[in-house]
């Protein structure tokens, strides 16, 4: 085998909590276990190491469900790791490594990490190691049932994907999909390229003009600035002849104060030398306070202790003495106890012989009491039981006669109650009738009332509906309105933005107005830009656009400094050039004045525009010259009759120059212009204005209608909610009737079941009285014969009167030695229980005796610690006082050092004030030569400054620039340069830059544009190449599959045929393939038509007819085999047999024979719910097996 498996690892793997670790060979390995034991998780763990991504293909609902969760007795994990080890000793994947692994990690807070021979990696290169190997996520190394039935199931288009992987044109694919993309980006920029050179191609003409007028103004500049920087070279030679003169002067002064400083630091540092010393002793100082003021503290705290242990001891001896006299009291108690104990011991024998003897007396007493009754019972037995026959017989008579009188007093009672019940259910069921005619009344006033509340809810409803209707209508209405608005706004936001971004102007003019912005000090006295500081009716905006021209885009400044500060900027930050406008130095000649008098003429340009007053010199100078007419013929003529004077702008945008050139025409690509946008932004933002008004209103009557929606709904629900309250009374009543009806019946029949049982009473009471008559007399006999065994009873009394004075006698004294030997009995009792407190008081005494030893101990012993510790303190405190005088006299003498040394401190301060008087007055002259050379080197950096910042020159090479005439006729030579440069007017120096930059920009696009074309061709004839490699190597691999499939279904099937087509073979690349199969004794037919059993054999003779074709590494097989019944079964185990010899088989399985056929065994539990164990064992056999 080219590449093999050799070990899958997990950890945190969906049940695997612990790490299980399967070491594979090559051949046949089976893994077996019961069902949720988790077998299939490790084919999951493979899938998902290999980069699935979809959580539904790993049994999930989200892709944290692969970590693992926990149990009842396993907490959770932070994150799930698997690792495939191959063995690549071969080479069959492209690393030089014997052994490749690979590895995915995934934590809970969502973070995946991937790992190749544990180096960090993306997923991507994982896959494309893989590539045309047969092994990956989407590959058919790994062959579940659900791949069985996407086999059976999936449309012809889908079951090309294994096709594919199996042709190994994935690579192929995804290098035409890289393509397309490139070929896309490709195309975007080609269209990008195009439209701006055509945008460049417009622009070019204009800029060529404006850069050929620069050149003939800016050689008038260029003289301009070699005589201005003539002149300031010289006046900066004049300056610097005075700073030198100053600074020799500054130099004598200098070094006048020199000696004096060096004498004030001498002695200033002597000063400070004294000051430390005064610091070193008032350290030392408080060094020694503190040791002295330590050592009054521990004096103080010994005395404490001295005297708290002197409390203590005194309280110890206090405790001694207590302790000794509670000792003395408890042996006291101790003797009186054991005294009385054995006193009660004596007493307690004593109680016990006397209770013996009386019982023996007793015993005595009562077989003579016996004996006598015995005797008695004799002589009394034959009259006593003739008396108490006739007594029985009578008592038996007088029962039965009780009997029946209660009886009958309980019938006569009982004849009362009903007689009474009679009465009070005729008063009930009057009470009933009565009650029912309310009940109905009642009723049918309800049902009126309900038709009313019907009636007002009808009439709600169709209000609401109507006014429901209604707010619809102006729903409708809102949305249009909100849909219009917010198409305005976006319109509004565009100009906005566009505006924002000063789109159309240089970036010069961007970076001054963005420079104003942000108040830099240099920006302090720009006014603006002319487009912003005009106002101009619609009607006019072309016309004004096109007078103007690109004098929209001049900045118009406060002052000619500001000006300056501004090309100094631009210049310090290369940001372009700008023209500007400085109201002060703007010099407006009254223009001659024209008396025209024609039909086509609009007005002069400045009197349509509107603009604040300080203004006016600025736009007099751009528009005061400008005619506006109506169309072109109109502007010819008056441009004759101005004798080509003037400018003539028409309305349309077509102007005459001076000097008679025409511009007219259209633009290709339609532009708003600045003023035009303006005027744009402000009509944008009035209808915006009209269009919330318009919404407003709509919304307040929206409000308005919803409002009475509610109130319709309100009193709608409370009618409808009072409707519901009347039902319910209503059915309540019915109830109610109901309900009196009910017992108004009960009560009827209650009274004729009363009226029976009174009568069936009546015929029962007179049976009982004639009952009771007969017993009467029956116990009046007996009566008779009562007397006469009475009288036999006395005389056998009479004589046995002596029998029985002595057995009274017997009984009397039997009872007072029953009551002599209780007494005694709790007497003793009592004496078992006195021994027994006194016990456990003696019991007591000894463990308190116990404790006081202890606590005699324990207080000797803090008496003997508390005596030393009191020693120790007073030797201690006789030490600290010594060491206190010590210290007094080390304090005493730093003290008068520290005086010495203050006073000479004094002295040396008084010469050092008086040194720095002398040296503020030699500084007050060097300031004042400072600042004048201050003023001076000032003027000269301003000089140079200008001379850099105007005419952007060095000193050094400012020099280069002397003046070749004499100053005067240099200054009245600068006159006449202004005028001329005046005379142009408005010019747009940067035209020539412009010019040579869009010139080499568009030069650039054409090139760049030609590249592109070039590489689009290229890319399409690279992507006709992939799809012919991929038709050749997909045709070549299909037609090898499909005379595989054939071979291997007649050997699944032993006979019968099947085939794959296509089923558009005019599209090799996307067409899809069908499977076509006939078993023996069956017809032709497409798999939808086979019987479960044969579809699923039919899939499995397909897969492996493409492992036969391309073997993969590595094959799992994940129950595949589960509905095969034996005889298939044996077919399929002998064909994975003989494909073993090319690629390793994990079988995940629950038949024998699959089993039977594996070379090693793999067994998967889970001891503890919830946590898959793999668990192995050797087993005596020739295979190597590992059993769970």
């Amino acid at each position: 085998m080219w590449l093999f498996l050799k070990k899958i690892e997990l950890f945190g793997f969906k049940s695997f909590s612990e790490k299980a670790e399967i070491e594979l060979s090559p051949g046949i390995t089976a893994i077996i276990g019961p069902n949720g034991c988790g077998k299939s998780n490790i084919a999951d763990g493979v899938k998902w190491a290999l980069g699935e991504q979809s959580t539904k293909n790993l049994r999930g609902s989200s892709m944290e469900d692969v970590i693992f969760n926990g149990t009842d007795q396993c907490k959770p994990l932070s994150f799930a790791e698997v690792s495939l080890v191959f063995d690549n000793i071969q080479r069959g994947v492209n690393l030089d490594y014997a052994e490749v692994s690979i590895t995915r990690r995934l934590f809970r807070s969502g973070e995946s990490q991937y790992y190749i021979n544990k180096a960090p990696c993306r997923l991507k290169e994982i896959t494309e190691l893989f590539h045309d190997t047969g092994i990956g996520k989407e590959a058919y190394s790994i062959i579940s049932q659900g791949k069985i039935d996407q086999v059976l199931s999936a449309r012809p288009e889908d079951r090309r994907s294994i096709f594919e992987e199996a042709a190994g044109i994935y690579k192929y694919k995804n290098r035409k999909k890289e393509a397309e993309r490139r070929l896309k980006e490709t195309a975007d920029n080609l269209h990008r390229v195009s439209d701006l050179i055509e945008e460049l191609n417009q622009q070019l003409p204009s800029i060529r003009r404006q850069a050929e007028e620069a050149k003939g103004y800016i050689s008038c500049c260029d003289r301009l600035k070699s005589l201005e920087t003539g002149i300031l070279v010289n006046d900066i030679d004049k300056k610097s002849l005075q700073t030198d003169k100053l600074q020799k002067k500054l130099e004598d002064i200098t070094m006048e104060s020199h000696d004096k400083v060096n004498t004030l630091n001498r002695l200033e540092s002597e000063v400070t030398r004294d000051n430390f010393k005064v610091d070193t002793l008032e350290e030392k100082i408080l060094v020694e306070k503190e040791k002295l003021e330590r050592i009054k503290e521990e004096k103080r705290s010994s005395q404490g202790i001295i005297q708290l242990n002197q409390e203590k001891l005194k309280n110890l001896t206090s405790q001694k003495e207590e302790i000794k006299e509670n000792n003395r009291e408890l042996i006291e108690k101790l003797k009186f106890l054991e005294k009385r104990y054995s006193s009660l011991l004596r007493e307690k024998d004593q109680l016990q012989d006397l209770i013996n003897d009386k019982k023996e007396d007793l015993k005595d007493k009562n077989l003579r009491l016996k004996e006598i009754s015995e005797s008695i019972s004799a002589h009394q037995d034959e009259g006593e039981k003739k008396f108490e026959n006739v007594c029985r017989k009578i008592e038996e008579k007088q029962l039965s006669l009780k009997k029946l009188e209660l009886e009958e007093g309980h019938l006569n009672q009982k004849r009362n109650d009903i007689e009474n019940h009679l009465k009070e259910n005729k008063g009930q069921l009057n009470k009933l009738i009565h009650k029912e005619e309310i009940l109905f009344k009642e009723l049918k006033f309800m049902e009126d009332s309900l038709k009313e509340y019907q009636q007002q809810i009808s009439d709600r409803k169709e209000l609401y509906s109507s006014k429901e209707e209604k707010l619809e209508k102006l729903k409708e209405k809102i949305q249009d309105k909100e849909g219009n608005l917010e198409k305005v706004k976006m319109q509004a936001d565009v100009l906005r933005d566009m505006e924002r971004r000063r789109e159309g102007f240089t970036g010069a003019v961007k970076a001054i107005l963005e420079a104003k912005e942000k108040n830099f000090p240099s920006s302090q006295g720009v006014e603006g830009v002319v487009a912003d500081l005009l106002q101009v009716s619609p009607q006019y905006e072309k016309a004004i656009e096109t007078a103007l021209g690109f004098a929209a885009q001049q900045v118009v400044t406060r002052d000619e400094n500001t000006a300056k500060k501004m090309i100094s900027y631009l210049k310090r930050y290369k940001r372009g050039r700008a023209t500007f406008l400085p109201l002060s130095l703007i010099d407006v000649t009254s223009p001659q004045k024209f008396n025209l008098e024609d039909k086509g003429i609009v007005g002069w340009a400045i009197d349509l525009v509107s603009f604040d007053s300080r203004y006016y010199k600025v736009f007099k100078k751009l528009l005061g010259r400008v005619l506006v007419v109506k169309d072109l013929d109109s502007a010819v003529r008056l441009a004759r009759s101005l004798n080509l004077k003037c400018k003539v702008v028409t309305l349309e945008g077509e102007v005459i120059f001076p000097g008679g050139a025409i511009t007219g025409g259209t633009s290709s690509r339609t532009k708003q212009s600045f003023i035009g946008r303006k005027n744009a932004l402000e009509k944008l933002q009035e209808e915006i204005k009209q269009l919330e008004k318009e919404l407003n209103l709509f919304q307040k009557e929206r409000e308005e209608i919803k409002g009475d929606l509610e109130e319709a709904e309100r009193e709608m629900k409370s009618f409808i909610f009072e409707k519901e309250n009347k039902e319910q009374d209503m059915l309540k009543k019915k109830n109610n009737v109901n309900q009196v009806i009910e017992e108004k019946k009960f009560l009827v029949s209650h009274l004729e079941e009363l009226a029976a049982e009174n009568k069936g009473l009546d015929l029962k009471i007179k049976d009982i009285t004639g009952n009771m008559a007969a017993l009467k007399e029956e116990v009046k006999e007996l009566e008779g014969e009562k007397k006469k065994a009475r009288e036999f009873l006395e005389e056998e009394r009479s004589r046995m009167k002596n029998v029985y004075g002595e057995k009274s006698s017997l009984g009397k004294e039997i009872a007072r030695l029953e009551a002599e030997l209780s007494s005694s009995e709790k007497e003793l009792k009592s004496v078992h229980e006195n021994l027994a407190v006194i016990k456990e008081e003696k019991n007591k005494l000894d463990m308190k005796k116990s404790e006081l030893q202890e606590k005699d101990f324990k207080v000797k012993a803090e008496s003997q610690e508390k005596e030393e510790e009191y020693n120790y303190a007073t030797k201690r405190i006789r030490e600290l006082e010594k060491n206190e005088d010590i210290l007094m006299e080390k304090l005493k003498e730093l003290k008068k050092n520290k005086d010495d040394l203050l006073h000479q401190l004094t002295e040396r301060e008084q010469q050092i004030k008086n040194l720095r008087k002398n040296i503020q007055t030699r500084e007050k002259k060097k300031h004042d030569a400072e600042l004048e050379i201050a003023r001076l080197e000032t003027e000269l950096k301003n000089l140079v400054q200008r001379l850099e910042e105007e005419y952007g020159i060095k000193l050094r090479d400012a020099y280069n620039y002397a003046l070749d005439i004499g100053e005067d006729k240099a200054r009245q030579e600068i006159k006449t340069l202004r005028e001329r440069i005046q005379e142009f007017g408005r010019v747009n120096t940067g035209a020539i830059e412009e010019y040579e930059r869009l010139k080499e920009r568009v030069d650039f696009l054409k090139e760049q544009r030609e590249d592109l074309r070039r590489a689009k061709n290229t890319i399409h004839q690279v992507i006709d190449e992939i799809d012919e490699k991929i038709k050749v190597n997909f045709l070549k691999s299909f037609n090898q599959i499909k005379a595989s499939f054939s071979a291997v279904f007649r050997d699944f099937f032993e006979g019968g045929r099947a085939y794959l087509k296509l089923n558009d073979p005019n599209n090799i690349l996307e067409t899809g393939i069908d499977i076509i199969a006939q078993p023996p004794g069956k017809k032709l037919q497409g798999l939808s038509l086979l019987s479960g059993g044969e579809k699923a054999l039919t899939a499995i003779a397909l897969l492996f007819a493409i492992l036969k074709v391309k073997p993969t590494p590595f094959c799992i097989l994940d129950e595949i085999e589960v509905s095969l019944d034996s005889l298939n079964l044996n077919r399929f185990i002998n064909y994975l047999k003989s494909l073993s010899e090319d690629t390793q088989f994990i079988v995940i399985t629950h038949r024998r024979k699959t089993m039977e056929a594996a070379d090693v065994l793999y067994g998967v539990t889970m001891e503890d719910p919830g946590v898959s164990k793999i668990l192995s064992m050797k087993l005596p056999s020739s295979k190597e097996q590992r059993v769970s």
